[in-house]
């Protein structure tokens, strides 16, 4: 009861205080205030206009600017410190029956900074290739802390000045370069450069770059030309596209020509042995002087409806003077063009709006403003309460699985839930799996918010189940219908993340094997023949797989006694002189704190020996110093690979011949670093599902190139397609219709490596 009584009050008190904070009278009657207003921003400086209503004269003001600052006057004006950022501003109202009023709003609050971004750039033949070396100058403002240039053939740089080399001639590019400053005022500017489309081979050939800048008497332009061209030219003659010339090396000319005007100029070379070139270039009169700054800023009031479904906003623009065109983004869909625009929002409130204005001068420059528009309508009030429950559901098998139903108030938008084992979610009925010990107790407390930003919270504690770890697993292991007379057992345990865990070891007896103490949960297990038994069976995952990701899965919930694992066969060669050899370096495991190994050195990474076709025809056990032979093979083609669960190695191709009948260097790395033997990726990074009876499609999250093969239970590789391109997320048709029906595993490998993904036709 007094839980309940708690709880209620709570909910009186949230309500009371959100029908203070939008203006709501706590006053009976008509003596009261309808509180309204509105600001503008200059800088940092915020100008407050109160717009309130009262039955009866207002006596006195209280305005709380968010920031621990206040007023008394009707209108004030607050600086706030330089940034971007939120205050929440409060204005109390009081009339002259001692009654108040209370509203507050939400502001974005913006610091004066500006910023502008510029460069120039000049060109010099690479004298180490055929392509140009640029020098970039960054003639960006001063308070730029940052940037970043995109040269325009998929390279950047973050560097004030750059030097970079293209190696096409003719080539044209985009060259951008954006600024940042620390209060978060960016800009971007792009200008095309084609890159000269000289042969090398020629004889002679011309070239030259300029400079573009403003003289002193700020009436004209001073452009500096440097010569690029070969190194063999002994004279040469500039026209300047004005009537003059000149027959330096590096002229620099003055031009005080109309804004616009676009001026050819000429430069004709001429060496010793009489070749001439000549190249001609356009000079743009005033476009290329970094004299021309700009600057973005606006302001706005926003009136909202009395009903409280519509906001009108209006904007008025105070960028600089210079500045002849703008257009306004508003967040919603819509735009603008004209200086000074009135937009209206019909908006949910909570609603959040990105409004941008672009502004650009005569001369070309351009700069960019956003800011953020909270709509949080007046003159509402809105309650809530949270609550849930929860079920154990029964069908997981690894952990503890529950559901949890949501019962809080309809009016609820957003959900936030903590099961209090560090993890959480956003969705409404959330379904969680616990891994911690048994009979550990969980606080799971659900936040709901609504769309006025009423909120909510309850928890609740859930004790796990008390499960007693005390289970056995145990079994046969057969080669076709004769127990495998000696061998070892391992058994691999699938941990919190999917990846599997060596738990054990047993030594075959009789070919039996039997796992004691067992905790509930996933289980694979391999049977591995010793040196005795190696020449008649190959490693083989319960029941009769080959590899670990097709294994059959053991979901422990009780004891699982009278399995039986059937081994696979080796492959029956014709003897020869051939033999290969080699070692894996670190054969070591991943330690966990739940190994109890009885013959862990005994147990390690199977090496499989393949065919040409692609099928498994034998497998090695390497030894305590990673040793591992495979002897009296015929010659021909082979390819080798290392496996382990959770881990397969790339192949390694050989050769046997009669001039080379033995190889005995190959090494593979299998440490943690994995040079050779590459971890399996997440299985959430691909996707597969059949679109028909012969297809399936495949999505990958990750684009790149990709060697897709499918693989039979047995080792054979019935399907293979090297460096197939694959684009993120988009769905690649793999026609499967040559394969028949079975349980195959789909291999997906690439430099960072390897997806397996189990397919069932």
């Amino acid at each position: 009861m007094s839980q309940k009584f708690t709880r209620m009050l709570f909910v009186v008190l949230l309500s009371m205080a959100g029908t203070m904070s939008y203006g709501a009278s706590v006053a009976a009657g008509t003596d009261s205030c309808r509180i309204k207003f509105s600001y503008y921003m200059q800088d940092s400086v915020v100008h407050f206009i109160d717009s309130s209503s009262c039955s009866s004269s207002a006596v006195s003001y209280k305005w709380e600017f968010g920031d621990g600052s206040s007023s008394v006057l009707k209108n004030p004006s607050h600086v706030y410190a330089r940034g971007v950022y939120q205050a929440n501003v409060c204005l109390t109202v009081k009339n002259e029956y001692n009654i108040s009023s209370t509203a507050c709003k939400v502001i974005m609050v913006r610091g004066s900074d500006s910023c502008y971004a510029g460069f120039n750039y000049y060109m010099q033949k690479d004298s180490m290739s055929s392509g140009f070396k640029i020098y970039f100058m960054d003639t960006s403002s001063p308070n730029v802390i940052s940037r970043m240039w995109n040269f325009g053939d998929g390279t950047s740089s973050a560097i004030k000045d750059p030097v970079h080399t293209y190696l096409v001639p003719g080539a044209t590019v985009e060259v951008s370069l954006i600024v940042n400053t620390s209060f978060g005022c960016m800009d971007t500017v792009k200008r095309i450069i084609t890159i000269p489309n000289i042969t090398p081979q020629r004889e002679c050939y011309a070239n030259f770059s300029y400079i573009s800048t403003k003289d002193s008497s700020g009436l004209g332009i001073m452009v500096t030309f440097k010569d690029m061209s070969s190194p063999n030219v002994i004279s040469r003659r500039w026209n300047f596209g004005d009537g003059t010339s000149s027959v330096l090396t590096n002229p620099s000319h003055r031009y005080t020509l109309p804004q616009g005007t676009a001026i050819t100029v000429w430069e004709f070379v001429k060496t010793s042995v009489n070749c001439y070139d000549s190249v001609s270039k356009t000079v743009m009169i005033p476009y290329d002087v970094p004299g021309d700054t700009c600057v973005a800023y606006f302001n706005y009031i926003a009136d909202y409806d009395t009903a409280g479904a519509a906001v009108t906003v209006y904007f008025t623009d105070q960028s600089s003077p210079n500045v002849i065109n703008r257009h306004w983004d508003f967040g919603d869909g819509t735009s603008s063009v004209i200086k000074n625009p009135v937009h209206r929002y019909t908006l949910p409130t909570g609603s959040v709006v990105n409004i941008r204005e672009i502004v650009t001068t005569s001369l070309g420059c351009m700069d960019t403003i956003s800011r953020r528009l909270h709509i949080v309508y007046p003159y509402r009030t809105d309650s809530c309460y949270a609550n849930f429950t929860y079920a154990q559901d029964s069908t997981v098998s690894s952990g503890w699985g529950y559901r949890f139903t949501n019962l809080s108030s309809a009016n609820a938008t957003s959900y936030y839930w903590d099961f209090g084992d560090g993890t959480s979610s956003v969705m409404k009925d959330p379904m969680h799996v616990y891994r911690l010990v048994s009979g550990t107790q969980a606080v799971v407390t659900l936040r709901i918010t609504t769309s006025m930003y009423c909120t909510d919270t309850v928890f609740k504690i859930i004790a796990l189940p008390q499960i007693a770890n005390n289970y056995f697993l145990s079994g046969k292991v057969m080669v076709k219908t004769t127990p495998l007379s000696s061998g070892i057992v391992a058994l691999y345990k699938k941990n919190s993340i999917n990846r599997y865990i060596l738990k054990d070891a047993n030594v075959i007896t009789n070919g039996s094997f039997k796992f004691e103490q067992l905790e509930a949960g996933k289980y694979i297990i391999c049977a591995i023949p010793d040196i005795n038994n190696s020449d008649k069976c190959l490693p083989t995952y319960y029941v009769n797989s080959l590899h670990w990701s097709t294994a059959n899965e053991i979901d422990l919930k009780s004891n699982a006694q009278g399995l039986t694992l059937k081994m696979m066969a080796v492959k029956s060669l014709t003897a020869g002189v051939g033999s290969i050899s080699g070692n894996v370096i670190e054969n070591t495991f991943e330690a966990t704190s739940e190994s109890s190994l009885k013959s862990a050195t005994q147990v390690t990474y199977n090496v499989y020996l393949y065919s040409a076709s692609g099928e498994i025809i034998s497998s090695a056990t390497p030894d305590a110093m990673g040793n591992f032979s495979f002897q009296n093979l015929p010659y021909g083609n082979y390819s080798l690979n290392v496996e382990y669960p959770n881990y397969e190695s790339r192949s390694m191709t050989v050769n046997l011949t009669q001039t080379t009948p033995s190889v005995n260097n190959i090494q593979f790395s299998v440490d943690r670093l994995a040079l050779a033997v590459n971890p399996v990726k997440d299985e959430n990074e691909i996707t597969v599902y059949y679109v028909s009876a012969n297809q399936i499609a495949v999505r990958v999250r990750e684009a790149g190139k990709y060697n897709v093969s499918v693989v039979s239970i047995t080792g054979s590789i019935l399907y293979q397609n090297n460096a197939l391109d694959f684009d993120a997320n988009t769905d690649k048709i793999i026609d499967l219709k040559n394969i028949p029906a079975g349980t195959y595993l789909l291999k997906m490998q690439n430099s960072e490596g390897l997806l397996v993904k189990k397919l069932a036709k």
